[in-house]
This record gives structure tokens, C-alpha cells and sequence, in this order.
């Protein structure tokens, strides 16, 4: 399975997203596009894609900016993907339903194959939420770079290294106080 940078960046975004959500607060498409060294522009059409699938609402106002559209438990990476690409998981053109139909498809060993593997992919991919991703990410960062000094908190409140902004590295506090992803 090959991912794009599309996809890629896409999933990044969500996964900024998430532990905005996380967090209790909204963000910009500014903040995004600093935190991943992305565009403006290009965080802006990631957003309109995921935006047209329902993952992400915009925030009008003088303070606008983007969310997620609901819990980040509730939207898997096979949903995410598909809003990026046109569909979770592609293996090969004879799958493709936008390409023209093979002419060895009846009689190709192949076929079955891929289909199989896409299966597989995508019940391993939804079965996988971005809220996984934000956890996993920050418990393999621990295990393999240690904890990070800003990380640690005060009884029961949570800090982040930069005032006001949610990103991947630190802990976030969690609507109910609880810290997220400790």
C-alpha cells in the first residue's frame, strides 16, 4: 500500500485536530500549517477536502479557525483516508472501479488476492481512530525519547510548551481535567 503525501499531510492534520480536541480548544489554519511546516494554502485545501466529508468543521468569526466535526474516537483512519484519496485502500487497477474493467479479470490470480488484501487493510484501518494515533504517537515518543521536561505537571493540571496551543509533543489537559494521552 503506497500513501500519499496528500494522505500523509491530511492524516498529520487531523491528528493536530485531535489533540486540539483534546485539549478543550479550537485552532487555526495558521497554528496547523506552523505545527506540520506546511502552507497556509495547502492545510487550507487538506481542510476543504476533509471539511466536504464531514471530518472538520470551520470556526467563523473573528477568532475562527478549525475543529474536527466530532470526537476523534468516533472517526477511524480508513474513514479519514478515503475522504483523502477516494477510497481507504488501493491495490492495484483491477480493484479501481474509476478505471476500465480488465480483460483477464475472470481468469486472473491476482484479483482475488487483492481484494483480499484490501480487506484486510480495511478492517485493520478502521479499526484504528485518530484519537489511537495521538495516543500512540505520544506513548512511543515517551518510551523512545523519554519524557519531555514540559511534560510534566503540577497535581492534576497540565502544561504545554507553548502558551494557548495544542500540539503533538506535550500533554493536554482533557475537557474533564484529566490529562490526555498520559
Amino acid at each position: 500500500m503506497r500513501v500519499s503525501a496528500t494522505e500523509e499531510h491530511g492524516l498529520r492534520c487531523l491528528m493536530r485536530l485531535a489533540v486540539c480536541w483534546q485539549a478543550g480548544r479550537d485552532t487555526t489554519l495558521g497554528e496547523v500549517a506552523r505545527d506540520e511546516g506546511l502552507t497556509q494554502a495547502y492545510v487550507a485545501k487538506l481542510m476543504s477536502i476533509l471539511r466536504n466529508a464531514g471530518l472538520v468543521r470551520s470556526i467563523r468569526g473573528s477568532r475562527g479557525g478549525v475543529a474536527l466535526a466530532r470526537d476523534p474516537g468516533q472517526i477511524s483512519v480508513a474513514e479519514a483516508l478515503a475522504a483523502l484519496a477516494g477510497r481507504a485502500v488501493r491495490t492495484g487497477p483491477c480493484l479501481d472501479d474509476r478505471e476500465q474493467p480488465c480483460g483477464q479479470a475472470a481468469s486472473c490470480g491476482l484479483r482475488p488476492v487483492w481484494m483480499r488484501v484490501e480487506e484486510a487493510l480495511d478492517g485493520i484501518l478502521g479499526g484504528i481512530s485518530l484519537a489511537d494515533l495521538v495516543r500512540n504517537g505520544r506513548l512511543e515518543a515517551t518510551r523512545r525519547f523519554g519524557r519531555p521536561r514540559d511534560d510534566v505537571a503540577d497535581e492534576g493540571s497540565a502544561t504545554r510548551s507553548e502558551e494557548g496551543r495544542c500540539g503533538h509533543g506535550g500533554i493536554v489537559a482533557h475537557p474533564e481535567g484529566r490529562a490526555a494521552g498520559a
